[in-house]
């Protein structure tokens, strides 16, 4: 989710506080949506580890331009950057 700084740090700090998994990630010179290719690509990235580690879903998909292990889903979105 890419939202304002504050929000960010208040939706992190109610799911904490009730004992959610949540993590953080502030990107340097971003706003409200991404512009950096390689914020975009971290934050799918960690978006997928996150289901892959909540959900238990498993992937072994190689993207053929990065040659990196990952799924169709996020192949699909980083094909397009």
């Amino acid at each position: 989710m890419v939202v304002p700084k504050g929000q960010a740090e208040a939706i992190y700090k109610s799911i904490k506080d009730r004992g959610g998994v949540v993590e953080l990630k502030l990107y340097e010179g971003e706003g409200h949506g991404f512009r950096q290719e390689s914020n975009m690509r971290d934050a799918l990235e960690r978006e997928l580890g996150f289901y892959e580690q909540v959900l238990g879903l498993k992937t072994n998909l190689t993207c053929s331009a990065c040659k990196i292990q990952t799924s169709c889903t996020v192949i699909t979105l980083l094909q397009a950057l």
